[in-house]
């Protein structure tokens, strides 16, 4: 999820800002679960309390000279806009707001029909091996693709890991861990193999020490 809150309320800059808007906006996609919201804040006492509420959010805010930034430095703004510079800067915001997209939403693409489908990997819970096909389950929805667990581990990240010959799984939605099965969101019992026991052990372990 990926929120954005703009300093200065002022209807001048409102309609400047809509250039962000609309170019950002663009790397939306039903499943690629980005929550872009272009807020406008009227002080810098509103935007930390944004930052209290969410502290995920991105900070940009408007200035009017150099000494702000300074003035500003405690409260980790992300972006500055330079009224005098304002396109200029504006032009390199976008940019950087649009690769932090392109990294943060990786996409594994594939076609079914005439559909075209892309599947973000953060979505992902776990994929199952069904016959000659792989069944993505999703945060949001299940697809089906005629495709083997071993190409698609291909496409997936490090947070993924086989667990059973027929299962892979997000590491990252693994809740609890047993000698013969886990957990996805203290719901979903996947089954674990013997031979890749260890695997997914190490696995899960380095993942709760990473964010302990």
């Amino acid at each position: 999820m990926l929120n954005i809150y703009i300093s200065n309320n002022i209807e001048y800059w409102r309609e400047k800002l809509r250039f962000l808007d609309q170019k950002v906006k663009c790397y939306e996609n039903f499943d690629l679960s980005i929550n872009y919201n272009l807020g406008i804040c009227d002080s810098i006492d509103d935007l930390i309390k944004l930052k209290d509420i969410n502290n995920k959010c991105i900070l940009i805010f408007i200035i009017d000279n150099y000494e702000q930034i300074f003035e500003y430095q405690k409260f980790n703004i992300h972006y500055y806009l330079r009224k005098n510079f304002f396109e200029k800067d504006i032009e390199k915001i976008k940019d950087s707001l649009i690769a932090l997209l392109k990294n943060k939403n990786k996409v594994i693409k594939f076609n079914s029909g005439l559909i075209e489908y892309e599947i973000n990997i953060d979505n992902i819970l776990y994929i199952e091996s069904y016959r000659n096909e792989i069944i993505i389950h999703t945060k949001l929805l299940d697809y089906s693709r005629r495709f083997s667990l071993k190409k698609i581990l291909k496409e997936l990240d490090n947070r993924f890991v086989q667990c059973h010959k027929s299962y892979l799984v997000n590491i990252e939605n693994v809740t609890s861990l047993f000698y013969d099965h886990l957990e996805i969101n203290n719901i979903i019992k996947i089954p674990v193999g013997r031979k890749y026991q260890l695997l997914v052990k190490n696995k899960y372990q380095n993942y709760q020490n990473r964010n302990f």
